[in-house]
């Protein structure tokens, strides 16, 4: 996976166990890849949707789903939550599929600024 990551953010080397990706901007921002043994991008999306609400408590739409499916074996689905206990905190969801690879992706935000920041950065993502 590729991503162009704003300035200001870091890549934890190695990543934490379990993960194949960390990057973080200080205390506001951590996005997180996860190798799953999903079976295709919707399930990875699913499974971490549970684990966010199991978590984080209930999850409030803040993004509508974003479903991509390229023509190459390529499929994505990604949407954002706030928590239901108000505040500014947004979680980023996402699925990754390439052929039988498949990426889950959590990001955790603090603030519109840096969740916007993190938005625009989805603009360079490969897999």
């Amino acid at each position: 996976m590729g991503i162009t990551l704003p300035a200001g953010w870091r890549i934890e080397n190695p990543p934490p166990e379990n993960t194949f990706l960390a990057a973080s901007k200080g205390e506001v921002a951590t996005l997180l890849g996860i190798h799953t043994d999903s079976k295709n991008a919707d399930d990875a999306f699913e499974r971490m949707k549970k684990v966010a609400s199991d978590n984080f408590g209930k999850l409030v739409n803040f993004s509508e789903k974003i479903k991509l499916d390229p023509a190459d074996g390529r499929h994505a689905r990604m949407q954002t939550f706030q928590l239901s206990s108000g505040g500014s905190a947004y979680l980023f969801i996402g699925g990754l599929q390439h052929g039988p690879r498949v990426i889950a992706l959590l990001g955790v935000f603090k603030g519109t600024d840096v969740y916007n920041e993190f938005v625009d950065s989805l603009k360079t993502i490969s897999w």
